[in-house]
Parts: structure tokens; C-alpha cells; sequence
């Protein structure tokens, strides 16, 4: 139930808000800031905006967004660097508070641009610090981690004891999520203590919070009840609705532990309703979930369904597939430009180096003419050209290793993102289905008819099967992907290939009142891996069969084409659309649909088949017309033609050897 990312802190710009300690003094400095926005012009109206929008940004997130497009609008008007900068930080850190990741690290990602261009290197640092939460927030500890502590190295050369106390908090907090307890209370308490100098009222707030959550899991649960209600009386004086919903939440579950359930449904719903004002999924998700845990502990079902129905709706709030898409992408351009910039600081370090040494060769070369003979000047110069011939010969092959390794890790990124992005939404449905199906059967059992739990017998099979046959291909793609699949090649005859697997499919064709038949000739055998193509015919018939109307047929058919095995699967169904046809083969673009009968895909199966045709020294090909059925086609090596071809190469050995006895 422990949820530590939301406690990261944020990193002020300028110092607004950084010695707040009630409520009046940010009411008198609002009322002060509007006072002179009524008048302020150009630059100065800018300024005044940004700050407005700071002082709402805990409070009145809805409000603080609209003062700070205004700011950013001008901002650009004025083509100001500075405010435009401060503007999108802002503005990315107000998205990143309503969960929309990919638009946050967007904006935070251009501001650090401005920021080095102008430059500004608190200001970078505070970007920095941002794209690191945003990395947290989104699941990946190990980047974060990595550009917090960068982030804590540029805080502390430039002396912002404000930021060094921020960068503290935050890396004590990935230790903290990767167990690492007792040296995130370490990271924690030097961060406080940083605070507490500076009378940061509301950093002081999040970091009784955080040592909260650690002595919880320490064990010590009424020293963390005692921080955590310093961290609620602070924040309630500085009315940081933000970190006020995420203590309520740490104090149920503190409650909740400690079998105090009535205490711990007053503070999470008290937690839900400020989460639900201020707008934010991840408050809104984590509320909301310890809520359906105190409701079943209460055997309150209504209340726990209530409350599960929001938590589901927060969630898929958070973190839909197109976002996620975008977030891998916007991820893997700053990581891929924050590397070329250190390559390019590497060859500029060593081109200044080549430089250097050219300059103290050529000093030596003017000497030596002074010194030494003619000829021994000439084997100096030779000697010396070889040597700088081979450098550079060296040098090059390293700089083509350098590229072809970035070019796999960018493959390798690529590939990992979209096969988390599979794994993540299209086993999800199947698991989703099986739990409400396996839910409600446990809780309406008793009142069901025989025929209804059949129904759902036959229901809970059906997803079982689906996600059977998206983790088998994904296994089998995944051992390939890893090199661990070798091919065995073996004589076998399609046509009994194909009828085993038509016999497997025989049932569910069947069902939609579809005809398969075997056409493939009884004589052809194919030399290729024979688990190999029974995956590849099995996807293929198997997705003729879910895009197939009833009272249809699909064929399997066999020949031979050019000294190779051709084998088609040909259905009358939906058929494809021509920019779809393009997509069908590529792990980057998602092509899956909705069968004839409601049945879903993954669209992987496909991708899976031609990387196994591949390693069979076939090649794979669709051809289709929408309305009216599709036809897909693969080859392999024909048995009869490889065994003449062996036999060839054998007897061109043995006579070769012949000659050289």
C-alpha cells in the first residue's frame, strides 16, 4: 500500500514560497502580486504571472495552469529566454501533478534546452532534478537515480544548499524504493537537516513525510505516526494540498496496520476528497485503493466496488498506451542527446589533446633539425608518420564499433519499449477479464444457474486461451531475440504438419461455423525446423480463424515454386487495408484488431512468424483485399533440393582432397 514516488520533492525556481509559515503571508503576498500586476508591463508582468502561478501551485493546481499559460504566452511574445523557460518548467511540473508524464517531460526537456543556451545553471539543475522525478514517477529508478546525483553535483558546485537539500531528498527516496532503507534515512536526515537551517517550511513538511514512511517500514510505527502528524500541521499551515492528500493516505495505512480501520477511512477519504479537488490521478489512485482495503477489511463490498471503480479509472488515467508510447520516445531522445553531448565534450577533449601533441611534435621536429643529421631526421619522420598512420587506423575502427553499438542499444531500446508496451496492455486485458470473471464467480456462486456458470466457465477458457497464446509467442520471440533459439532443421511433410494443427483448431473453427481444408500435397517435404513452422502455421490459421465469417472456408495449400517449399493459408473473411498491410511486420506499429467474433489480438503472432521464417531461409508475404479475405504465404527449403545440394558439396570436398593427396 506504501506509494513513495508522490513525496519527491519539487524544486522551486527562484525562492518563492521557500519561508512560508501560515496561510496569511501567502494571502498577503497574492493580493501584494496582483496589486502589481494591475500595472506591470512587458517583462515585469511575466515575472509577476510566474510567481502567481507558484503560489497556487500546491493549493489550486487549475489556477496556478492558467497564470502560467498567460506568463508563458507573453513570454513568447516578448521572445523572453528566461520566461519562457521558467514558464515550461513550471507548466511541466503542474502536468506532471495530473499525471500526464509524456507532456511533462516534454516541456522540462525544452526548458532544459533554454536554460543552457542563455545560460542558467541553477536553473538547469532544477530542470534536471524534474525530468529526474518524472523518470521516477514513471517507473524508472535506475535513470532517475542516475540524474539525481548528477543533479546533486550541480547544486552543490554552485553552491544552492536549496537544491542540495532537494537532490538529498530525492535520491534517499529511490533508495528507499529499492529497499535500501537504512541509507535512505541517512540521505533523508541530511536533507532535513539542510531544511531546517534554510526554515524551509515546506520542504521541512515533505521530509517529516518521508521519514515518516521510512521508520514505518522500519518497524517503528509511532515515531512515523509523530512525523506524520508534523508533516500534516505543516502542511494544513502552508495549505500544500498536494502534500496534505499524500499524508492523509500514509496515516490510514498507518491506521490500517494497525487494525484501526474506522480511523483509517476518515483520514484516507479525507485524502481522497483534497486529492479529488486539486485534480491528480496518482493522489486520486492511491486514495482511492486503500480505501477498497479498509471497505473489505469493514466487509463494506459496496462501498470496496465504489471505490475500486475509481481507483481503475485514476489509473488508466495515469498511464494509457499512447502516452506511454510518447514517454518512451520523448525518454529516449533526451537520454540519447544528453549522450552525444557527452561524446561530443570526449572528441572535443580529444581533438584539443591532438592538437597539443601535434604542437610539441612539431617543436621537436624544429630542434632536431638543429641537432641531428639528415638522415637520422628522415627515420625520426618516418617512424613517426607510421605511428600516427596507425592511430588513426586504430581510431577510426573504434569510432565505427562506437556507432554500430549505439546503433544496436538504440534497436535494443526500441525493441524492449515496445515489447514492455505489449506485455503492460495486451496481457492486461485477458488478466482483467479472468479476475472479474473469477470475482464475481466467488461472490455470486450460490445464486447462479448451472447454464450461467457455464457461461462463465466458457468465458474464463476463452481468456485463458488467448493469454496462453500471447505468452508462448512472446516467449518463443523473446529466446530469439536473445539468440538462445537455434534452428533444427529436419526432412517433414507439411501436408501432416498442417493436418495436426487443423485438428487442434478443428473445435473452435466449429464453433464460428467455419471449414478448413488441407490441400497441401501429401508428397512435398520441407527441410527447416519442424517447431518452427508449426508456430508459424499455427498463428496464421489460427488468425484466419478469428477473422473468418461463419459458413466460410480457409485452405492450406502446399507446392513447389523455384527449388522452394510455398505454403499459404487463404480465409474469406475481413481481409486488410492497404496502409494496414504495411504496418502488419513491424514491432514498432500496433495492428491488432477485433475478430468476427469479438476476439482480440495482440497483432505480435505475425511478427513473431516472419523472424521465424527468417531463420528458416524463408520469407514471409500477405496479400489481401479488404471484404474479401486474405491470403498469407511463406517458403522454406525444399527437403528434396537441400539433400542434392549436400550431397554436391560433399562430393566437391572429397575431390578436392583427392587432388591435394
Amino acid at each position: 500500500m506504501r506509494h513513495c514516488f508522490i513525496n519527491l520533492v519539487l524544486g522551486l525556481l527562484l525562492s518563492v514560497g521557500s519561508g512560508l509559515t501560515g496561510k496569511a503571508q501567502p494571502i498577503m503576498e497574492i493580493d501584494s502580486l496582483e496589486r502589481v500586476l494591475a500595472q506591470a508591463q512587458d517583462t515585469t508582468r511575466v515575472r509577476t504571472l510566474f510567481r502567481l502561478a507558484l503560489m497556487y501551485q500546491y493549493s489550486e493546481p487549475a489556477t496556478a495552469m492558467q497564470y502560467i499559460e498567460t506568463s508563458l504566452s507573453l513570454a513568447k511574445m516578448l521572445q523572453d529566454d528566461q520566461g519562457i523557460g521558467d514558464g515550461l518548467l513550471t507548466r511541466g511540473r503542474l502536468k506532471r501533478g495530473l499525471g500526464n508524464y509524456d507532456e511533462a517531460l516534454e516541456d522540462i526537456t525544452t526548458s532544459l534546452s533554454i536554460y543552457e543556451t542563455i545560460p542558467d545553471s541553477s536553473q538547469m539543475a532544477n530542470a534536471l532534478n524534474d525530468i529526474s522525478i518524472v523518470y521516477a514517477m514513471s517507473g524508472n529508478d535506475d535513470k532517475a537515480l542516475e540524474y539525481f546525483e548528477e543533479t546533486l553535483r550541480i547544486f552543490r558546485s554552485i553552491g544552492n544548499s536549496k537544491g542540495e537539500s532537494q537532490a538529498l531528498n530525492n535520491i534517499g527516496i529511490m533508495h528507499e524504493s529499492a529497499g535500501r532503507i537504512a541509507i535512505a534515512q541517512d540521505y533523508l536526515i541530511r536533507s532535513l537537516e539542510i531544511k531546517i537551517a534554510r526554515k524551509d517550511t515546506i520542504d521541512i513538511s515533505r521530509s517529516y513525510h518521508n521519514l515518516g514512511n521510512i521508520t514505518q517500514k522500519m518497524g517503528d510505527l509511532e515515531t512515523a505516526l509523530a512525523y506524520y502528524q508534523k508533516a500534516e500541521e505543516l502542511f494544513r499551515s502552508t495549505n500544500d494540498k498536494y502534500g496534505l492528500a499524500g499524508n492523509l493516505n500514509a496515516i490510514a495505512e498507518f491506521y490500517y496496520q494497525k487494525d484501526k480501520f474506522q480511523k483509517a477511512r476518515a483520514h484516507a477519504t479525507e485524502g481522497l476528497r483534497v486529492a479529488q479537488e486539486i485534480e491528480s490521478p496518482q493522489l486520486i489512485k492511491n486514495a482511492s485503493k486503500t480505501l477498497v482495503d479498509i471497505s473489505e477489511k469493514l466487509r463494506n463490498y459496496s462501498a470496496a466496488f465504489r471505490y475500486l471503480q475509481i481507483h481503475t479509472a485514476a489509473k488508466d488515467s495515469l498511464f494509457n498506451e499512447n502516452q506511454a508510447s510518447h514517454l518512451a520516445e520523448l525518454k529516449a531522445k533526451f537520454d540519447n542527446e544528453k549522450q552525444a553531448s557527452e561524446i561530443a565534450m570526449l572528441k572535443k577533449d580529444q581533438q584539443l589533446q591532438e592538437a597539443h601533441i601535434k604542437r610539441q611534435e612539431l617543436i621537436e621536429y624544429v630542434l632536431i633539425i638543429g641537432i641531428f643529421l639528415l638522415s637520422l631526421l628522415l627515420g625520426i619522420f618516418i617512424y613517426a608518420y607510421r605511428v600516427n598512420r596507425r592511430q588513426k587506423r586504430l581510431l577510426s575502427i573504434q569510432n565505427r564499433e562506437i556507432q554500430q553499438q549505439q546503433h544496436t542499444l538504440q534497436e535494443l531500446n526500441r525493441t524492449k519499449d515496445r515489447l514492455f508496451s505489449i506485455i503492460s496492455h495486451d496481457i492486461k486485458g485477458p488478466l482483467n477479464t479472468l479476475q472479474g470473471f473469477v470475482a464475481l464467480l466467488s461472490q455470486q456462486i450460490d445464486g447462479m444457474t448451472l447454464q450461467e456458470m457455464k457461461e462463465m466457465s466458457t468465458r474464463i477458457s476463452d481468456s485463458l486461451g488467448n493469454l496462453h497464446q500471447l505468452l508462448e509467442n512472446l516467449l518463443t520471440w523473446s529466446l530469439s531475440q536473445l539468440r538462445q533459439q537455434r534452428t533444427t532443421p529436419e526432412c517433414f511433410s507439411i501436408h501432416a504438419l498442417a493436418q495436426n494443427i487443423v485438428q487442434l483448431y478443428e473445435p473452435t473453427a466449429t464453433e464460428k461455423k467455419i471449414t478448413i481444408l488441407n490441400r497441401a500435397d501429401r508428397e512435398i517435404e520441407a527441410w527447416a525446423d519442424r517447431n518452427a513452422v508449426h508456430t508459424v502455421l499455427r498463428n496464421l490459421l489460427a488468425n484466419s480463424i478469428k477473422f473468418s465469417h461463419a459458413h466460410t472456408t480457409i485452405e492450406v495449400r502446399a507446392k513447389v515454386q523455384n527449388e522452394e517449399v510455398m505454403v499459404s493459408v487463404t480465409d474469406q473473411g475481413t481481409g486488410i487495408d492497404p496502409e494496414v498491410v504495411a504496418k502488419l511486420f513491424s514491432l514498432d506499429k500496433k495492428t491488432s484488431g477485433t475478430g468476427t467474433a469479438n476476439e482480440q489480438g495482440s497483432g505480435f503472432g505475425l511478427i513473431l512468424c516472419q523472424e521465424l521464417v527468417k531463420k528458416n531461409k524463408g520469407h514471409l508475404w500477405v496479400e489481401s483485399e479488404k471484404g474479401k479475405g486474405s491470403t498469407f504465404t511463406f517458403t522454406l527449403p525444399l527437403a528434396q533440393y537441400t539433400s542434392v545440394r549436400e550431397q554436391k558439396q560433399a562430393a566437391s570436398l572429397d575431390e578436392s582432397l583427392a587432388v591435394k593427396v
